[in-house]
C-alpha cells in the first residue's frame, strides 16, 4: 500500500489480498524461553489496525519465518481482528525472524523472557 493510500473493508469480510492485508499487521517477539537442551524458544505475536475484521496472508515471500527451515507451532496465515500476543511459537538456535509484509520481527537469546 502506498503512503497516504486506504484500506477500505465493509462488513466482517476477511481481507484475503495478501499484499493488503500484510501492511495492516505489525510482527512482534512477545517473549523468548530458554530450553534444556540449549535450544531457545520464540513466542511471536502481532497487531492489526483493523479491529474488526479478519486478515489472510498466505506463507510466501511476505509471510515467513527466517531461517527457511524454522517450523512453528501454528499455522500463522490467519488473523484475528486486533492481534495477539501469542499467535506461534517456533524453536531456534541462533535467532529467528517473522517476516510480515515489510516488516520484520527478530528473536534473540537476548529478547524479553516469557514470565
Amino acid at each position: 500500500m502506498q503512503p497516504g493510500s486506504t484500506l477500505e473493508v465493509s462488513g466482517d469480510a476477511a481481507v484475503r489480498d495478501d499484499s493488503l492485508a500484510a501492511c495492516a499487521l505489525t510482527p512482534q517477539v512477545t517473549c523468548v524461553r530458554a530450553n534444556a537442551d540449549g535450544t531457545f524458544t520464540a513466542v511471536f505475536g502481532y497487531t492489526s489496525i483493523l479491529p474488526h475484521v479478519p486478515l489472510i496472508v498466505h506463507r510466501g515471500p511476505i509471510n515467513r519465518l527466517y531461517p527457511d527451515a524454522l517450523l512453528s507451532t501454528r499455522d500463522f496465515q490467519f488473523f484475528a481482528p486486533r492481534g495477539e500476543d501469542a499467535a506461534f511459537e517456533t524453536t531456534f538456535t541462533e535467532g529467528a525472524s517473522w517476516i510480515l509484509g515489510n516488516r520484520t520481527a527478530t528473536a534473540t537469546r537476548e529478547s524479553t523472557p516469557c514470565p
